[in-house]
């Protein structure tokens, strides 16, 4: 979980798209079910996920983005989602703010990670009004929708860091550094905030091919 800090941001870019290059040589595909209930707006939502598979890329995994109905009356879902989660895939939901009230987290957080098994990887829950809040109390020269889906695509691979990561996966530095500093906020806002070299090395092994359960 990550704690709420108002800083000043100071912005150069918004975050960087796919190292597609280096894409071609990792073998690790990390699956993505996301039900937005939160109500995301697609664009900001489609910036957050390239935000956060850049950054996971960086760690060698490949994000694959299912994109689910919360509801029988919307349309679009994938039609992966009608399965139940296999080991590899993770579940990812965006809570409304009355949502994020009812899960008694503490008021300072954007989120919380629910691992399944030790074989397998989890759920991510996200407080997306509380990412939009961040979002808020820094200046950012991409504009507020950039800032939103910066934010957010942060928040995003920070709970899917515990999932992969396993317990105790708080650092000092880095995209798993709890609570995020100044320092973690300016590299957010400049796309360098990423896993450390060991984190990366620790997602490598997790993901590789054999680990989880079909």
């Amino acid at each position: 979980m990550i704690g709420i800090f108002r800083v000043t941001l100071v912005v150069g870019v918004l975050a960087a798209q796919h190292v597609r290059a280096a894409q071609k040589d990792l073998s690790a595909v990390l699956a993505v079910r996301v039900y937005n209930y939160a109500g995301v707006e697609k664009h900001i939502l489609a910036g957050a996920q390239r935000q956060a598979a850049s950054i996971l890329s960086r760690a060698g995994a490949i994000t694959n983005w299912i994109g689910c109905a919360v509801s029988a009356a919307q349309a679009g879902s994938e039609p992966g989602c009608a399965q139940p989660p296999s080991g590899a895939e993770i579940v990812l939901k965006l809570l409304s703010h009355a949502m994020a009230q009812k899960t008694n987290q503490p008021a300072h957080t954007f989120g919380f990670a629910v691992p399944t098994s030790p074989a397998g990887l989890g759920s991510v829950f996200i407080f997306a009004k509380r990412a939009e809040e961040l979002a808020l109390s820094g200046r950012f020269s991409v504009g507020y929708d950039g800032a939103r889906a910066v934010v957010l695509g942060h928040v995003i691979v920070h709970e899917i860091g515990h999932l992969l990561l396993g317990p105790g996966s708080h650092s000092r530095t880095g995209i798993m550094s709890y609570p995020w500093s100044q320092t973690e906020l300016k590299q957010m806002a400049t796309a360098h905030l990423s896993f450390t070299d060991g984190e990366a090395a620790v997602i490598r092994q997790r993901l590789a091919p054999g680990k989880h359960n079909p």
